[in-house]
């Protein structure tokens, strides 16, 4: 009963929020705005929010070649779908886990090495949408801007964070590691390890610091297409500020992928920019719901390219779960079905088919 009421009780709260936040924007003139909506934008729609799938599938591959490992771009493609696919339907963020546990399981990588990706992933998203934010602001209008001083230099400092640790363990490690005291310094022997397994030049950060900015700027555009259709003639610098204070917005995983939250904030965002409450409204829900929409689409038939199903995905998120909350790094070794085709090995070998089972790291 706990963990069915862990499940259902942040759904409740996201559509509590929707709810919410519709009916301070006025739910006639949302219904009116959407009722408007040409269904033949949904072809442009698809092929925007393909192609920023399609570089989130790139970058895992350039994250998994650092390595000295190697993984197809169908299946690199394929495991972020059903990561993000485990993110809306299981509680807590455990899609990033699910990852986790998935590349380690079919040997592409080491379980401390799986961990890193998915952080990296996490840390190149934040800072490119703390980037992308801040270079939006010169050009939004002074007056009812939602950037103020304080919140410009948060996000600067932030974005600055992140830059400096990101140079530091790729050119200067062992200085890095000298803020890790306490109890965190136990953490020092696994990152040195991680920095001497990661290959390349120093350029490898800004390949893809570069490609995560790509995947941003198609997820604006998928917004920006909303808002046309819906005759809202929004600047491309407001509509990328509204859709990076959104996604910030929505970082803390309080309801599943953010469901209210994003509504809320980009409501509050459009408003403040002068898009009336009710098209506001209108435009959060449709951007929102066709995302989450056309990633599910993608990942059941990721699912299926993978021969996997809604139970083996709940139970990597179980055995992710796990891990996650020892916090070791450990998961007991399980016999894992490899796919009918060929998976690259430790090395960046090529493994031989049929089942295998990966030892912990």
């Amino acid at each position: 009963m706990k963990g069915s009421l862990g499940r259902v009780f942040p759904l409740l709260v996201g559509l509590a929020l929707i709810v919410a936040t519709g009916l301070f924007s006025g739910l006639r003139s949302s219904l009116e705005a959407v009722a408007g909506l040409d269904p033949a934008v949904l072809a442009p729609l698809c092929i925007v929010y393909g192609l920023s799938w399609v570089l989130r599938g790139s970058r895992l591959v350039q994250i998994i070649s650092m390595f000295k490992s190697s993984i197809r771009f169908r299946d690199a493609f394929g495991t972020e779908l059903i990561a993000d696919l485990a993110n809306q339907v299981i509680p807590a963020r455990l899609g990033d886990v699910t990852k986790i546990v998935y590349l380690a399981e079919k040997g592409y990588l080491r379980y401390p090495e799986s961990i890193f990706s998915a952080f990296l992933v996490r840390a190149l998203d934040l800072t490119a949408l703390l980037f992308m934010a801040l270079l939006c602001i010169p050009g939004l209008p002074s007056a009812g801007s939602p950037a103020g001083p304080f919140h410009i230099a948060v996000g600067a400092l932030l974005f600055l964070a992140c830059a400096l640790a990101a140079w530091l363990f790729w050119f200067r490690t062992e200085v890095l590691l000298r803020a890790f005291i306490g109890p965190a310094a136990r953490l020092r022997p696994h990152i040195r390890q991680l920095r001497s397994t990661l290959q390349g030049r120093g350029t490898a950060f800004a390949r893809l610091f570069l490609t995560s900015l790509l995947i941003w700027v198609f997820d604006v555009m998928t917004l920006l297409v909303f808002l046309w259709s819906l005759g809202v003639r929004l600047g491309p610098l407001q509509t990328a500020f509204v859709l990076f204070a959104s996604n910030l917005a929505k970082a803390i995983p309080f309801s599943p992928n953010g469901l209210g939250v994003y509504e809320g904030a980009m409501v509050l965002l459009l408003s403040g920019f002068g898009v009336e409450r009710g098209t506001a409204f209108a435009v959060s829900i449709l951007d929102h719901a066709f995302m989450n929409a056309f990633s599910i689409i993608l990942a059941l038939l990721a699912l299926a390219r993978l021969k996997m199903d809604f139970a083996g995905l709940k139970a990597l998120a179980v055995r992710g779960g796990a891990l996650r909350e020892r916090g070791s790094g450990q998961v007991a070794p399980e016999a894992v079905a490899l796919d009918e085709q060929v998976v690259p090995d430790q090395q960046g070998q090529q493994a031989p088919e049929g089942p295998a089972v990966v030892p912990p790291p």
